[in-house]
């Protein structure tokens, strides 16, 4: 099996699957404790296609391409990385379905399990299809059993509906399943990062050093505490979005700056950061010296918390003076003696 074609989240689960499918006889009717594909197993490595719509139209949509998943994305003309687990794990889930009980067969009765047709107007069922070149499949998924373990499903054109036994969890929106965090970086591949705007710093992790150090310290100050500057590497590389869209230049010049940064790793490689914000919505962008990178060319909404990580200025790593903090105490002793503070 090639791994690179959903991971290998699932590889363990197909050689089990496929010994119970040496006793499967297809041309049988469909009972209790059939699978729900039997024949998903040997050709699940060869899926290239995997969508989820459901009433409202499209819902997710990801494609096989030389050995990376990505999702289609239908307004931001584009494509962007998949999370692969997800997939892996549907896909997982599907070949081990078993029918385990027979359900209703009356479409007055679809409501009750999430499993009316995607054409009624309160449909709550999702349909989810897995294709190959030559082959797809394709399941209406409803409401989670009440009790116990399982997931009510139906086949598009079968009355029949049925629990199965696992829960095939699904993606709530376009975005829902992309590659999180943003880069493909962990804090450890940092060797700089530099604020470049008007608010200079330099942090730095040479050699086996285990924090990161601030170049340039001032002279006579201190750090609040001897991790203060790893905080922003790994903010950096934790770094997830909540939307995004492609980057255009009139819509990034109606923003309001907030900070420039700058990345260099440790194999070399380089990216600046702009941050900035609109209607109290935070947006960032990457530019990178790789071209081909996944995330260039995109712009990204995050986290107010996530921004501001990623915007200090020098004195948020610094304690403070020496003779202010003499100022607070000398204040503060004269409070606590009934005195008048300065």
């Amino acid at each position: 099996m090639n791994k690179q074609l959903l991971g290998l989240g699932f590889i363990a689960s197909v050689a089990v699957v496929a010994g119970l499918w040496l006793h499967y006889e297809g041309v049988q009717p469909r009972l209790p404790d059939d699978f729900l594909f039997a024949d998903l197993v040997e050709e699940a490595a060869n899926i290239s296609h995997i969508t989820i719509s459901n009433h409202d139209g499209e819902v997710f949509s990801a494609v096989l391409e030389a050995g990376q998943w990505h999702a289609v994305l239908k307004n931001a003309s584009g494509r962007y990385p998949a999370e692969p687990n997800k997939l892996s794990e549907l896909v997982n889930n599907m070949m081990q379905a078993r029918l385990i009980e027979a359900k209703t067969s009356k479409k007055e009765n679809y409501h009750h399990l999430g499993l009316q047709a995607l054409g009624i107007e309160d449909s709550l069922a999702s349909l989810v299809t897995l294709s190959t070149a030559h082959k797809r499949w394709q399941v209406l998924v409803g409401k989670q059993a009440n009790i116990g373990n399982g997931q009510y499903v139906r086949l598009p054109n079968d009355p029949q509906s049925w629990l199965i036994n696992q829960e095939l969890s699904l993606p709530l929106e376009e975005t829902s399943w992309l590659k999180q965090p943003i880069l493909p970086f962990d804090e450890a591949s940092f060797a700089t990062i530099s604020r470049i705007d008007n608010a200079q710093w330099t942090i730095e992790k040479t050699g086996s050093k285990r924090h990161f150090s601030l170049k340039n310290m001032p002279s006579g100050r201190e750090l609040k505490y001897q991790s203060v500057l790893d905080s922003v590497a790994s903010n950096l590389a934790d770094l997830n979005f909540d939307k995004l869209q492609p980057f255009e230049e009139s819509f990034w010049a109606s923003l309001a700056p907030m900070a420039s940064l700058r990345v260099t790793t440790h194999t070399a490689e380089s990216f600046d950061i702009t941050l900035a914000e609109r209607d109290d919505i935070t947006y960032v962008k990457f530019i990178s010296n790789e071209p081909q990178a996944y995330w260039g060319n995109w712009v990204f909404e995050v986290s107010k918390l996530s921004a501001l990580q990623l915007t200090k200025n020098l004195e948020n790593f610094l304690l403070a003076p020496p003779e202010k903090i003499d100022l607070i105490n000398n204040d503060a002793k004269a409070m606590d003696e009934g005195e008048s503070p300065h």
